[in-house]
Formats: structure tokens, C-alpha cells, sequence
């Protein structure tokens, strides 16, 4: 991960001096985490991945984002 790819990843995702919450890291594979989690289970009786692989997937999705928007 480039060097502002990681400034970023820790940046707060809702800045303000009164609101201390998620970095955007954190609310990025919050998004990304939701969305995988609702396909995994809307179409199967069966999740197709756990719980465990929901959120690792989440994560990458959430850094790889993060490296395309510190190009810009």
C-alpha cells in the first residue's frame, strides 16, 4: 500500500471535533461488507462464504479502494 494510501486508510471518515468514529477504512469495508453479505445470502439457502471471508473480503475491497483514491 502506498504512503497515501495508509494516510488515507486512517482518516477519519466523518470529520468533526465533536464526532470521533470510524476511519474510512473502517466505513469503507462497512459499505463493502453489507453489500457482500447481502448477495451471500439472498440467493442460497447456503452461504457461499463465512462470516469470517465476508469481512476479509470487505477489508480488500475497502484498501484496494483506498489505493485507487490516493492516485487522484
Amino acid at each position: 500500500m502506498t504512503e497515501k494510501a495508509e494516510e488515507l486508510r486512517n482518516e477519519m471518515a466523518f470529520a468533526g471535533d465533536f464526532h470521533r468514529g470510524l476511519t474510512k477504512r473502517e466505513y469503507f469495508a462497512g459499505l463493502a461488507m453489507q453489500a457482500i453479505a447481502r448477495k451471500n445470502f439472498e440467493a442460497a439457502e447456503v452461504a457461499r462464504f463465512s462470516l469470517k471471508e465476508v469481512a476479509l473480503i470487505a477489508v480488500v475491497q475497502a484498501d484496494a479502494l483506498l489505493e485507487e483514491l490516493s492516485k487522484k
